[in-house]
């Protein structure tokens, strides 16, 4: 986990403690063992301000719940397969033979070692993620925009000219690979 993500996760526990609090003080006459807390008023010095802020720490986890409950629903899928479907068949392609034909691909090119590829796809969306070492070579950008052309092309001519299909190709952590000289002491 991200530092970020465990700051608001611990943020958003502590603000839920307080109502999950008041709904037991409130309620401990329910329970069969005889809880003896103060009636939320009469705790010092935050008897008075309590209600007001538990209203606000409610209200904003309601919409965090309906923001959440947005996301849930209309989050695209990651798929598997991608499905067209035509009156004379049908066609299915998986993410694993997109990767196993991208990385054919990408093994050709000589100033790539090492090629690791991942394939998402989302509805009509292809997302395919590049890693590797990357040989010493001159003009590497142009030579990496190259090979996303190359591969978006075999990848319509895969599918097929006439879907309308959305390929994007990045290249992410390429490292260098550097050639590493030991130092020697001199001699005198």
């Amino acid at each position: 986990m991200r530092k970020l993500t465990k700051i608001i996760g611990i943020l958003a526990l502590i603000l839920l403690f307080f109502p999950l609090f008041f709904n037991i003080i409130e309620n401990q006459n329910v329970a069969p063992v005889k809880l003896n807390f103060l009636p939320m008023k009469e705790y010092p010095l935050i008897g008075e301000y309590i209600p007001e802020f538990l209203f606000w720490v409610s209200l904003g986890f309601m919409i965090l719940l309906l923001i959440g409950l947005l996301v849930i629903i209309f989050f695209p899928n990651v798929s598997k397969e991608l499905h067209f479907e035509k009156s004379d068949g049908a066609l299915i392609v998986q993410a694993k033979a997109l990767e196993n034909f991208v990385l054919t691909t990408v093994q050709q090119e000589p100033y790539i070692s090492e090629p690791n590829v991942k394939v998402k796809i989302k509805k009509k969306k292809i997302k395919i993620k590049v890693q590797g070492k990357m040989r010493n070579m001159f003009h590497a950008t142009t030579k990496q925009e190259q090979l996303a052309a190359e591969i978006k092309d075999k990848i319509t001519t895969l599918i097929g000219p006439n879907e309308k299909v959305f390929t994007e190709v990045t290249f992410k952590n390429f490292k260098t690979n550097k050639t590493q000289t030991q130092e020697q002491p001199r001699v005198i």
